[in-house]
C-alpha cells in the first residue's frame, strides 16, 4: 500500500476548548470499529460522499460520531449511545444498511445481554435499543443491503438475527442461533461474520473462527437457520501455519468469493516462542461443498515474537501479550485487491498498525490484478525531517523520516512528549526525542557502543530525569527494508539479546551514565535492568545532545555467560529505540517508534 495517510485520532478533540464546546466532555476510550455507507450521504451536511461512522468505548457509554469527508475531519458526539441506550457496557461493534443507516451493538457488563441501537443520521445519533439476548463477548456486526436484515456473532459459536419489518426499519426481534458447536472454543480471539451481499434473497451469511489451531469457515443462506458443514481454510500440511488465530472476513462481489486474514506460526504452541506472520486466503467457491483456497503469505517479516492474548484482560494474576491488540482487518478495494489492516510491534515498545496490500494474482472481481503503477501517479509520501512538529488534529500525520539527515537511525518527531495521561506537551523539552545515533568506535582495539540522543532541549538538565537508547543483538530476521527512501529494519529484537544505555539524573541534576539488558515480558511489557556503570557518558546542552559509551567487552561477558554469540566486527545491531521519563511533578515521557539498524565495523 506504499504509504497510507494517518489522520489522527477520531474519538479525540484535539483541544481543551473543542471538548467544553461539546458539554459532554468525556473522551472515547478505545476498542473504536469503523463503518462505511453504501452510497453517498444524503442527510444533513451531505458532501457527494458515504459516510464514515465510527465508535468508541469508555465503559459507561459508547462515544460515537461521523466523518463525511473521507476522514479529514469529524463531527464527535461524546454523549454516545446515552439516549435511550444501556449506560455500563463493552465491545461495541458496528454496521452500515444503505446510505444513511448505522447500527452499532454492543453488550452490558453485568449480565452479559447484547443491545442494538440504530442511527439514521450516519452515526452521529441512536435511538431506542433493542434486547438481542444473552450471548458471550460478540465478534462482529453486519447487514445484508437486499433486505436489512442484522446479524451478530458471538464467542460461544452463537449467531443473532434479526430481520426487520421492512427495509429500512429496525429489526424488533431477534432469534439467536448455534451455528458453531458448544464442545468447540472459537473465541480466538473473535468470531469473525460477513454478508456477501451479491443480491440474492437472503445473502450469504459467513462464519470464519479458530479453534484454537486452524480456522475454519460455515455459511448459511437462509438467514442463519441451516448451516454447510465446517471447512478448513488453512492447509494442515503447510507446517509454516501450525497455529492459526484471530481471522478476519471480507466478501467479495459474487457468490462464493471470500477473503480471510489471520495470524500463523511455525510454532507448535500459542506461547512466547512463537513468531507470528500474517496470512491471506481467497475463494471463489466458498459455498460449494469442498471449496479451494489460495493461500499466500502477507507480511513480509515476523510480525511478532511472543504469545498472543485471545481472551482481553486476565482478571486473575498476569494478562497475556496484548500488543497486537484486536486492531486486524481485512477488505477489497476497487480493483478487486485484498488490503489487511494489521498490528506489528517486532521493532517497538507495543504493536502499530500496519496496511498491506495485494498488489499480484487474482483479483476478488475475477482475472488477474492489473501491474502496480509506480511514479507520479501516486500521492506525495508523507513524511517529515526528524524534528519536525506534528500537524494539528485533523491533519495528515507524516511519519519521521528514517535514516536522519546525518545518517541517525532513529527519528522522532518534535513537541511529542505527554505527561503520561496523555497530554501532550507542545513545546522544547529535555525528555522531548529527536534523533539517536549509533557508531560503534575501536577504543584499545575493543568495539564499544556508542548512543547518542539528540533533544529539542536542555537548556535546563532536569533532576530525576532518564534518557535510555536501546538495542539488540542476535537477533533473527534482520535486514532493512526501504519505502520510498524511508527504512526500518525487519529484525526481530525481542528473540534477541537486548540491551539499552542511560544517562540518568538524580535529585540535584547530577547525571550518571549506565547500562543494562532488557527482556520482554510474558504480558507484552519490558523490564529493563541496570547491570553496571557506562565507560563513558556526556550531557552537550549547547547542541542538546546526551552521549553514553558502553565497551562490547561488558556486553560480551553477559553473552557469554548466557552461552549466547557475542558481538564482534560484522554483527547486526536492531531493535534501535528510545524512551525518556521525568519523575518531576509533570511526569513527562517520550518514546520512539524502532528504527533502521546497523553492523558493527
Amino acid at each position: 500500500m506504499r504509504v497510507p495517510i494517518y489522520r489522527g485520532q477520531p474519538d479525540a478533540p484535539g483541544t481543551v476548548a473543542e471538548q467544553d464546546e461539546l458539554s459532554a466532555g468525556a473522551l472515547g476510550g478505545g476498542d473504536i470499529d469503523l463503518a462505511v455507507g453504501f452510497g453517498a450521504f444524503t442527510g444533513i451536511g451531505a458532501t457527494g460522499e458515504p459516510v464514515l461512522a465510527y465508535s468508541s468505548l469508555t465503559a459507561a457509554n459508547v462515544t460515537v460520531g461521523r466523518s463525511l469527508d473521507h476522514g479529514a475531519t469529524f463531527q464527535f458526539n461524546p454523549v454516545g449511545n446515552f439516549a435511550g441506550g444501556v449506560p455500563v457496557n463493552d465491545r461495541q461493534w458496528m454496521g452500515t444498511y444503505g446510505p444513511n443507516t448505522v447500527f452499532l451493538e454492543y453488550r452490558n457488563f453485568g449480565a452479559g445481554v447484547v443491545f442494538v441501537q440504530q442511527s439514521i443520521d450516519g452515526g452521529l445519533t441512536y435511538g431506542p435499543a433493542t434486547v438481542v439476548g444473552t450471548m458471550s463477548q460478540t465478534g462482529a456486526l453486519d447487514v445484508d443491503q437486499r433486505d436489512g436484515t442484522v446479524y451478530i456473532s458471538g464467542n460461544d459459536g452463537q449467531l443473532a438475527v434479526g430481520v426487520p419489518p421492512a427495509p429500512g426499519l429496525p429489526p424488533l426481534t431477534y432469534t439467536l442461533y448455534q451455528p458453531i458447536p458448544t464442545t468447540v472454543d472459537p473465541a480466538n480471539i473473535f468470531v469473525a461474520m460477513r454478508v456477501a451481499n451479491t443480491g440474492a434473497t437472503p445473502n450469504t451469511v459467513y462464519l470464519c473462527y479458530s479453534d484454537g489451531n486452524d480456522i475454519f469457515l460455515i455459511s448459511s443462506s437462509d438467514h442463519g437457520a441451516t448451516w454447510r458443514a465446517p471447512v478448513k481454510v488453512n492447509n494442515p500440511a503447510d507446517l509454516t501455519t501450525r497455529v492459526n488465530l484471530m481471522p478476519w472476513i471480507a466478501t467479495g462481489p459474487t457468490p462464493g468469493t471470500v477473503g480471510i486474514a489471520w495470524y500463523a506460526t511455525d510454532n507448535q504452541g500459542n506461547n512466547d516462542d512463537a513468531r507470528w506472520r500474517v496470512y491471506f486466503a481467497q475463494s471463489f467457491n466458498a459455498d460449494a461443498p469442498a471449496p479451494t483456497f489460495r493461500i499466500a503469505q502477507a507480511s513480509d517479516h515476523s510480525i511478532h515474537a511472543s504469545n498472543i492474548s485471545l481472551k482481553g484482560l486476565s482478571l486473575t494474576g498476569e494478562s497475556p501479550n496484548r500488543n497486537l491488540i484486536d486492531y486486524f482487518q481485512v477488505n477489497f478495494d476497487p480493483q478487486g485487491a485484498a488490503v489487511i489492516g494489521y498490528t506489528d510491534d517486532h521493532n517497538d515498545f507495543d504493536g502499530n498498525t500496519y496496511v498491506a496490500r495485494q498488489i499480484t494474482g487474482p483479483s476478488i472481481k475475477g482475472g488477474n490484478l492489473p501491474g502496480v503503477r509506480e511514479g507520479s501517479a501516486l500521492p506525495a509520501q508523507p513524511f517529515a525531517v526528524p524534528g519536525a512538529t506534528p500537524p494539528p488534529d485533523g491533519g495528515v500525520t507524516p511519519q519521521a523520516m528514517q535514516p536522519g539527515p546525518d545518517g541517525e537511525q532513529v527519528t522522532d518527531f518534535a513537541f511529542d512528549q505527554d505527561s503520561g495521561l496523555l497530554a501532550v506537551g507542545p513545546e522544547p523539552s529535555a525528555v522531548d526525542i529527536i534523533t539517536i545515533k549509533y557508531v560503534t568506535p575501536k577504543i584499545n582495539r575493543v568495539f564499544n557502543i556508542t548512543a547518542t540522543m539528540q533533544v529539542s532541549d536542555l537548556t535546563v538538565i532536569p533532576p530525576l530525569a532518564t534518557w535510555r537508547m536501546y538495542f539488540a543483538a542476535n537477533a533473527p530476521e534482520t535486514g532493512i527494508v526501504n519505502i520510498s527512501g524511508n527504512a526500518y529494519s525487519k529484525g526481530l529484537s525481542d528473540d534477541g539479546d537486548q540491551f539499552f544505555v542511560q544517562a540518568s539524573t538524580d535529585s540535584n541534576g547530577v547525571p550518571s551514565y549506565q547500562y543494562g539488558t532488557t527482556v520482554r515480558n510474558f504480558s507484552g511489557s519490558t523490564t529493563d535492568t541496570i547491570v553496571g556503570n557506562a565507560d563513558f557518558g556526556s550531557i552537550d546542552q549547547t547542541n542538546r545532545k546526551i552521549t553514553v559509551r558502553v565497551s562490547t567487552t561488558r556486553l560480551n561477558a553477559i553473552l557469554t555467560a548466557a552461552g549466547r554469540p557475542t558481538i564482534v566486527s560484522g554483527s547486526t545491531l536492531c531493535g534501535l529505540r528510545g524512551r525518556t521519563f521525568e519523575l518531576s511533578e509533570l511526569a513527562l515521557e517520550d518514546y520512539t517508534r524502532g528504527g533502521t539498524e546497523f553492523k558493527v565495523k
